[in-house]
């Protein structure tokens, strides 16, 4: 028998020295998986890249030095013209202006700049060495490009694998239920958050790398050059980190608050989003359309204050490093004129300056795009350094557990819980439940025993099944809280656990699939096979889709199998849990086919609650079926019919007489069992299924699987260009005008740094001719403009960029959030609240972060591209070849040659990147349905594959990547060196003066950085237009929002219609017929009900029959397709009908506020209810009494969806929150779902007497017969 004893455990470690290190790995970035082997391989790579950017600027400047030094005999020639033929101040003017001097040269002095000796010998000749030199050191620079690109994408790959796999394990080990910020968090870390792992190890790691070897190596090579330069280089480069840190610790506080208000503001969009349905359900959705669009304001302004601080910081680095160089080149000009140091060394230490600081550059770029990134890995960190405590007791069931001889008996000795800051829940708790029953089994073997639990809310019960699953342990601490779970007492006997709650969540994209995934799960081979079914990789064998649907036909679902599960109702749901557990016991079964006892407990939570008689039936049949395997069935049910089939019945009872059904904190339980002597036999025929007009009635188009052809069709037609642009424009606003300063801008700012590197240039070789200071103080003029125009315009272009796009994301998300209230599909479709959050936070910020770096840079390459090339006209046209080629290389084919690259690995990784994230967001969702049944391993499986197959396509397109990154560096470093090799010949025949040409020659070598943001902008394009595609459909008409924005439209809608009838408000479907698109037959017609003023109409009939349609209809989400549906005698069209009655849906969303706060939803600010209002409405619905042992009353805080409530609690407190609306109609989805008999019918009698006396026409859809039976009319659907 497995016996385990339960203590009390360890608290976290608070100590001083615990929390210093806490703070420092706080202070301090992390790195990733693999972080040291990277991070030599970056530093490997980057010094290979530094030593062949040393040799091929080395080669370049003693090019541009020797033809200015073999240009000096045409301009001596010149100059002894001059002299022949002007008089003698002329004259002395003339050599004041353009110099007397021939350009010294340290060709001689030592290796570097003696490349110009290879292969032949004179100081002015160009030799084949020095050429070949220039290609080998640019062709190692452009592969260390490539293989610094590579290394960094497949790192990110990496890690992003690697940290993928780790959590779907830890969240499995918990089921999620300690996971610091909840599963759905850790779902969005895992589809979305991770992507930000691309910059920061592609930018920020690489940065932080190259800040560790390249000033260093280049400042010791700067020093053996020139001594003045090493110097200047030396005091300003600490400038850079010490203004970084005071900046830093200035904007400190500022920029703290501005993200504490951005992450509440955030935290208020997602709870707005979440809510949507119950704001509709309360008519308050229009309400809230000026609320989130205040809300939007709010966090673009925090957004910019946040900005502000950040890219002052980056201004100030620009500014620092400009004028450094700056100052570097008007020094060596200086000493040029002076004539104490050679052209080539100048030209050289010009050459290295820049890239000397260009890290520093880097790092205070990439710090502020990799906070993301870290963010993703500390968040990533601290799930994965949450310990796992030990389950109390083994309930996987992934490894099967067997005994020599059967336990007659689960033994629970004094089993205590008490969560954190409550008392205790379960008090030394002693039950000695049989495991076997005394009836006979039809198959001839020892029969399980049904066992019954029966308690009213609040007891303990789920927290029991939650002790025996594995989800509630000791020292588990639970999301939300910061103490531990202590649960004391030990359990024997508990053998293999499984389980089936109330409101099971699916893994798989399909019923049959999610079949699959628990029918094949016996061995290694099996659960190979059903990961591989769960990726997509095989198909069903036909013979093993026939027994799988043989167990969906036992529970009535043989229709549903290629559906997915989310589209089921909750009823489906519940059945498919049960018919996968059958398909789970099975495999247990195969997988101990060696073995006599085998011992397996199901437990199962409310399985029959408010399913009709026939669904109902299935179910119990089902747990019957188990019992007859031999497996001890554990009953969690509020349901006493359920009970009279179970061998005993386990009961929790208040220990203080007279208690009502809604406990309080103080009241005490005691546990017993007794057996029923006589248990009834479960009946062999079903009750009579009434047929449904279509088993899909109840589900209607969800937002998982209906767009998907939509989206698909759509990005098709939306990749051109002039498309998706209009399509941005007309639904952001941002078209040409509104994009044209910023395009602008960002040219200037690429203008700016190659003006600044060309008239550097033009600076040194000009100062090498000895001509007067005067004449040079223009260029060193333009030298600091232009670093100070570059500093400032992009610092301009970044805020003015950043406010555009914030405001655009603003409208949008408003249109989108008015377009989805006014096109919902159904009810079930809004209540996927995690569909909404992807399609109003997750797609429209992705499109904010792409704007900038998808549309701005190709328009502003474009502008500097023709600039380029009418600069290289004006001033050295012979070398119009080689610009015109680089420029129409890395503007057309380049980007061209790149996404083909990319083409081929882009489909696989768009489809394997997909089928990961829906694979782990649904696997993160299902956790616990996961870990409790024993099928991690095959998801493990299905993850590691397909985390395979997506590292193998990203590392495809990351060799597209490096690619463009070397051809860039090809491109214009070639182009560089081939106008070099051109100038030379013209500067020793005068034709063209030498400054003019270095101006050329080092304009090329400043293209690269406008080239590079233009290939990946292009390359993000198809991903772009496809992400506008998909969030385009349903986005409501801008002229439309302006009319819902009104406070008052939503909520006092209803009021002005009934206070303006003379009559008692109804409301009344009239040979009423509606349909979903796409499907062939109605699910209803000629269907008639009426409403009337303090009466109740029941609305019943089997799963599938359209009862969640008739709902759709009456608030205004489906038009109907024949009849009307009238209010006071008249017809109402949709957009009446909407707020009109108000809504309460079973699983309606609870905000993270306080009691006071969600019930203040219920009304507009000018009809705000008073305080004694609210009060009187918690007592109603049955919570006075709770309410009265709350010491901070209506202040106190409910939780993230209610979490500090019991499920009872929420269902009270959100129909408590639709009778505030005070609306004629009433509609109820199934409002006593989670409570036990004895509430349900407190609740109801509370909810009779509440709508009767206030006049309230109230609509109840329901199973329960309790429930239905206090209707003054029925509908009954089949």
């Amino acid at each position: 028998m497995s016996t385990l004893t339960l203590a009390v455990g360890k608290e976290r470690d608070v100590s001083p020295r615990a929390n210093k290190t806490q703070r420092n790995n706080d202070k301090r970035p992390p790195l990733g998986p693999d972080a040291r082997k990277n991070l030599g391989v970056f530093g490997l790579i980057t010094g290979i890249h530094t030593l062949a950017t040393v040799i091929f600027s080395a080669a370049l400047a003693s090019l541009i030095a020797r033809a200015a030094h073999a240009g000096f005999t045409a301009l001596a020639a010149e100059h002894e013209h001059l002299k022949a033929a002007s008089d003698p101040e002329t004259y002395r003017a003339l050599i004041e202006f353009s110099g007397d001097s021939q350009a010294k040269l340290d060709s001689t002095n030592g290796w570097l700049l003696g490349l110009g000796n290879l292969l032949g010998t004179g100081n002015a000749a160009i030799t084949w060495g020095l050429i070949v030199t220039a290609l080998i050191a640019l062709a190692v620079r452009s592969g260390a490009d490539y293989a610094l690109s590579v290394s960094a994408q497949r790192a990110a790959v990496g890690a992003k694998a690697s940290i993928r796999q780790k959590l779907v394990h830890r969240v499995l080990a918990t089921g999620g239920a300690d996971t610091p910020e909840g599963t759905g968090a850790t779902a969005v870390l895992l589809a979305r958050g991770l992507n930000a792992l691309d910059d920061y190890y592609t930018k920020t790691l690489t940065a932080f790398v190259s800040v560790a070897v390249v000033p260093v190596l280049l400042w010791l090579i700067v020093l053996s050059l020139d001594i003045t330069s090493a110097l200047v280089l030396a005091c300003t480069l600490p400038l850079i980190p010490i203004f970084m840190i005071l900046i830093g610790k200035t904007t400190r506080e500022d920029t703290a608050a501005a993200q504490a208000e951005l992450h509440r503001l955030s935290d208020h969009i997602l709870e707005l989003i979440r809510g949507l349905p119950v704001l509709i359900g309360l008519g308050r959705e229009r309400a809230q359309t000026r609320a989130l669009r205040k809300l939007g304001e709010q966090y673009r302004e925090r957004t910019m204050q946040t900005l502000r601080s950040a890219f002052m910081s980056s201004l100030a680095l620009e500014l620092i490093t400009t004028i450094s160089v700056a100052l570097i080149a008007v020094l060596i000009g200086v000493r040029l004129v002076q004539g104490t140091l050679g052209l080539d060394t100048a030209i050289l230490v010009l050459l290295l300056a820049p890239e000397c600081y260009q890290p520093l550059r880097d790092v205070g770029a990439a710090y502020h795009q990799s906070e993301d990134g870290i963010a993703a890995l500390r968040s990533a960190r601290t799930v994965l350094d949450t310990p796992v405590p030990e389950a109390s007791v083994s309930a996987s069931c992934e490894k099967v557990s067997t005994t020599p001889e059967t336990p007659e008996h689960l033994v629970i000795e004094n089993l205590s819980v008490t969560y954190p800051g409550r008392t205790q829940i379960l008090d030394s708790v002693n039950l000695n439940i049989p495991r076997t029953s005394k009836r006979p089994s039809a198959v001839g073997k020892q029969r399980g025993a049904l066992v019954g639990i029966l308690g009213a809310s609040g007891c303990g019960k789920s927290t029991l099944l939650g002790i025996l699953s594995g989800s509630v342990r000791d020292g588990l601490v639970p999301t939300g809280a910061s103490a531990p779970i202590k649960v004391t007492g030990r359990i024997i006997g508990a053998g293999n656990i499984l389980s089936i709650p109330q409101n099971p969540i699916f893994a798989a994209p399909t019923v049959l699939r999610e079949m699959a995934l628990y029918a094949f799960s016996a061995d290694l081979s099996e659960e190979d096979y059903a990961a591989k079914l769960l990726t997509g990789e095989t198909q069903i064998r036909p013979s093993d889709r026939e027994r799988l649907e043989n167990y969906l036909w036992k529970l009535g679902l043989e229709n549903l199998s290629e559906l997915s599960p989310e589209s089921l109702s909750a009823g489906q749901a519940r059945r498919l849990a049960c018919a996968r557990i059958l398909a789970r016991i099975d495999a247990l079964h195969r997988a101990a086919d060696h073995h006599q006892n085998l011992q397996i407990t199901v437990l199962v939570d409310e399985p029959t609650a408010h399913l009709d008689a026939h669904a109902a039936h299935l179910v119990t049949q089902s747990l019957d079926a188990l019992a007859e395997r031999g497996v001890t069935v554990l009953i969690v049910t509020h349901e006493t019919e359920l009970t009279e089939y179970c061998d005993s019945v386990v009961r929790a009872s208040a220990v203080v007489e007279g208690a009502h059904a809604e406990p309080s904190h103080e009241q005490v339980y005691r546990w017993s069992i007794v057996q029923n002597e006589a248990p009834k036999i479960i009946p062999a025929a079903a009750p009579h299924k009434q047929d449904s007009a279509d088993t899909s009635a109840e589900h209607g188009p969800t937002l998982h699987n209906a767009p998907e052809k939509m989206v698909r069709e759509n990005t098709e037609h939306a990749v051109g260009v002039v498309k998706t642009l209009n399509t941005l424009r007309n639904l952001t606003g941002l078209g040409i005008l509104q994009g044209l300063p910023p395009v602008i801008l960002a040219a200037l700012t690429s203008l700016a740094v190659i003006s600044l590197t060309a008239l550097s240039g033009w600076l040194i070789v000009r100062a090498a001719e000895g001509p007067a200071m005067m004449f040079l103080m223009v260029a060193i003029v333009g030298v600091r403009f232009f670093g100070l125009g570059r500093a400032c315009a992009r610092y301009a272009e970044r805020l003015l960029t950043h406010a555009k796009v914030l405001t655009a994301a603003n409208t949008l998300r408003v249109r989108a959030w008015t377009g989805t209230y006014l096109n919902v599909g159904s009810v079930r479709a809004l209540l996927r609240g995690d569909a909404l959050l992807e399609r109003l936070i997750g797609g429209i910020d992705e499109l904010r972060d792409s704007i900038p770096r998808v549309l701005i840079p190709p328009a502003a390459h474009v502008l500097v591209m023709v600039t380029a090339l009418i600069t290289t006209i004006v001033v050295l046209p012979q070398a119009i070849v080689p610009v015109a080629l680089a420029a129409l290389i890395t503007t057309i084919f380049v980007p061209w040659a790149v996404t083909r690259a990319d083409a081929h690995a882009e489909e696989t990784t768009r489809e394997s990147t997909a089928e990961l994230l829906r694979l782990g967001t649904g696997v993160l969702s299902a956790a616990e349905d996961i870990r409790a049944n024993g099928v991690a391993p095959s998801i493990e499986i299905a993850t590691t594959r397909l985390n395979d197959r997506n590292v193998a396509a990203l590392t495809r397109t990351s060799y597209a990547q490096g690619l463009g990154r070397a051809l860039v560096t090809l491109s214009w470093f070639g182009a560089a060196l081939w106008c070099a090799i051109i100038a030379h010949p013209l500067a020793v025949s005068g034709t063209v003066g030498a400054p003019e040409s270095a101006a050329v020659v080092l304009m090329c070598t400043a293209m690269i950085e406008s080239s590079v943001q233009h290939i990946e902008a292009v390359r993000s394009w198809p991903s772009f237009a496809a992400l506008l595609a998909q969030i385009a459909p349903g986005i409501a008409d801008e002229n439309s929002i302006s009319d819902l924005e009104d406070d008052t439209s939503g909520a006092s809608h209803a009021k002005s219609v009934r206070e303006s009838q003379g009559q008692e408000p109804d409301l009344e479907l009239v040979d009423a017929a509606a349909r979903w698109p796409s499907m062939d037959k109605p699910v209803f017609e000629h269907l008639n009900a009426t409403a009337h003023t303090g009466k109740w109409t029941g609305i019943t009939g089997p799963s599938g029959s359209g009862k969640s349609t008739v709902l759709a209809t009456l608030l205004g989400f489906l038009p109907l397709e024949a009849g009307e549906i009238r209010s006071y005698g008249k017809a109402r069209g949709n957009d009446q009908l909407r707020g009109y009655a108000a809504w309460c849906p079973q699983a309606a969303h609870i905000f993270e506020s306080t009691l006071e706060g969600n019930l203040l939803l219920a009304r507009d600010r000018a009809d705000r209810p008073s305080e004694e209002q609210m009060i009187k409405v918690l007592q109603r619905v049955g919570l006075g009494e709770w309410y009265s042992t709350l010491p901070e009353g209506l202040h106190t805080r409910v939780g993230a969806g209610g979490g500090f409530l019991s499920g009872g609690q929420r269902q009270r407190l959100a129909v408590a929150r639709a009778l505030l609306v005070e609306s004629p109609v009433l509609l109820l989805d199934e409002p006593t779902a989670h409570l036990d008999s004895e509430s349900a019918a407190a609740l109801m009698a509370d909810l009779d007497t509440a709508t009767r006396t206030s006049g309230m026409a109230t609509v109840l859809v329901s199973h329960r017969p309790e429930d239905i039976a206090r209707c003054d009319a029925v509908v009954t659907l089949e």
